[in-house]
């Protein structure tokens, strides 16, 4: 009876897991449901999720409901045995008074044990049932094999040759033969239609994939000669969708350099472009910016995470469209910051919108995978192909927003 009750007790938890998650899902995507009219199907699934929750606890609660005056009427019982056979032997001379009282209170000593076996034995169970279903997630192997042994990168090129990369289950690459070299300190642009591969090469700069060919190197190494916590340690990277965590704002600046001074998070909040606005919430840098940023828009967060990259002494910069939610003011803005800030960095740009590679040492034009067209601002513009046609198409839509 009391397996039965710990097992009903873990379905309990998992419906409520189940509601538990539904009702965050829907809490952060509020906007997204109210603008698709999804109100009643959100009520609907809601309800039947708190059915299913409501009666999985009715169930548990039934089996320790039970369980309680089970093991009160055993005692009961125990305590009725032993007074009626106790008496009789007593009355027949077999026992005597005093054993039988000694006995009485040994048994009721023993109550406590009882009670406290049966507990010990349901957090056992519960800690087992709990410990199988951690098991997947535990023993699933890493993604990425961190045979690496070298602890402390040393700058220098990047350099891809002959990159190949399929994800798995995909019939066709998403980069296929790219090579560039970025030295020291240069920055590299990269930009291409949606679907081009670009942020595929990030993924592999990060290691958070393996090449299906080819080779990739920092310095004189591979990057897989490096520890991966080596290298990410040696990698500023900013996301389109950045991940803000349930802090405040300095907290969030200041993530990956605790010790950061009050000063140093404000310096990299300018050469972000969001310090005014910072200054502008109700308390300021210690504003809770809510669960995954829930609180800022889409700008904000970005800009958020360019000051936390910033902030981060590192000697490689990611920028994996990362001014795609910003204005174009604030885009130059934040542009002639980072010319700044970034010196003696060396800098990947990935971007749909060409101005932000216009600095750029060496752009790659992607398309299907492939390195298409390659070279500066000025060398693309006046090959006329596709970078060329994008730029003057980009260049009349800001002229005419402006009007």
């Amino acid at each position: 009876m009391k397996t039965n009750t710990v097992y009903q007790k873990l379905d309990r938890s998992i419906h409520i897991s189940r509601l538990n998650d539904h009702v965050q899902e829907t809490l952060t995507g509020v906007r997204t449901l109210r603008a698709l009219g999804l109100e009643a199907r959100s009520a609907q699934t809601f309800a039947e999720l708190a059915e299913a929750a409501a009666a999985a606890s009715l169930r548990a609660q039934r089996w320790e409901a039970a369980y309680e005056p089970a093991v009160g009427i055993a005692l009961v019982s125990a305590s009725v045995l032993t007074l009626s056979l106790g008496g009789y032997f007593v009355w027949q001379g077999e026992l005597s008074i005093g054993t039988l009282t000694a006995f009485t209170m040994y048994l009721g000593q023993l109550i406590w044990p009882m009670f406290a076996a049966g507990w010990v034995l349901s957090l056992l169970e519960r800690g087992r049932a709990a410990w199988g279903r951690l098991q997947p997630v535990l023993h699933t192997p890493l993604s990425i094999a961190d045979h690496g042994t070298v602890a402390n990168v040393t700058p220098g090129a990047l350099c891809f040759e002959a990159v190949q990369l399929r994800y798995a289950g995909q019939m066709q690459d998403a980069l296929s033969d790219v090579s560039f070299l970025l030295p020291e300190g240069a920055t590299l642009g990269i930009v291409g239609p949606t679907g081009a591969g670009k942020s595929s090469i990030v993924r592999l700069i990060l290691r958070q994939y393996t090449p299906s060919a080819g080779s990739m190197g920092w310095s004189s190494l591979a990057l897989d000669e490096y520890r991966l916590e080596a290298l990410h340690g040696a990698i500023s990277w900013v996301p389109q969708e950045p991940f803000l965590f349930s802090a405040s704002v300095a907290s969030n600046i200041g993530l990956s350099r605790p010790a950061a001074t009050r000063a140093e998070i404000e310096n990299a909040a300018r050469a972000a472009c969001i310090h005014d606005e910072i200054l502008r919430f109700p308390q300021g840098y210690e504003t809770p910016v809510g669960e995954k940023g829930v609180t800022l828009s889409g700008g904000q967060r970005q800009r958020v995470a360019i000051a936390r990259a910033l902030l981060t002494d590192a000697p490689l910069l990611l920028l994996d469209d990362a001014l795609s939610a910003v204005d174009t003011h604030t885009e130059a803005q934040i542009l002639t910051h980072l010319r700044d800030a970034r010196r003696g960095r060396s800098v990947v740009i990935v971007s749909h919108r060409l101005s932000s590679v216009l600095d750029a040492q060496h752009i790659l034009v992607l398309q299907h995978g492939r390195v298409t067209e390659a070279g500066t601002h000025a060398d693309l513009v006046e090959q006329d192909h596709w970078y060329a046609s994008q730029w003057r198409y980009q260049q009349l839509e800001a002229s005419l927003a402006a009007v």
